[in-house]
């Protein structure tokens, strides 16, 4: 995940400060060289098709931005989730809806 997040920083440090569409960020961070696509396979622990959720136009210039998380139902204990500034942790998950609500207005994109 901290590859994935990082990733997408590179990606938006050499775009203007502008993250990947939501639609094809996987495909642009592996055409810009960023990383192998091998690096974002994973497994689907409940096997429901859904790795991560990319959470697209965010604001480069705010660290607290959320920009991709693990499904969370992947893990009982929290939430993985990598922020605007390359950083990542595990939120417990009603810190993790409530953030989420608070940047979208809603506790699912």
């Amino acid at each position: 995940m901290r590859m994935h997040a990082y990733g997408l920083v590179v990606y938006a440090k050499h775009n203007e400060n502008m993250y990947p569409q939501e639609s094809d960020w996987y495909a642009a961070l592996i055409e810009n060289g960023i990383v192998e696509s091998a690096m974002l396979q994973d497994t689907d622990r409940d096997h429901d098709g859904e790795i991560y959720r990319y959470i697209a136009g965010c604001d480069f210039n705010d660290p607290e931005q959320m920009i991709l998380y693990e499904d969370p139902d992947h893990w009982s204990h929290g939430v993985i989730v990598g922020f605007a500034d390359g950083d990542c942790e595990v939120l417990p998950h009603e810190s993790f809806h409530r953030r989420l609500e608070a940047q979208l207005g809603t506790t699912d994109p």
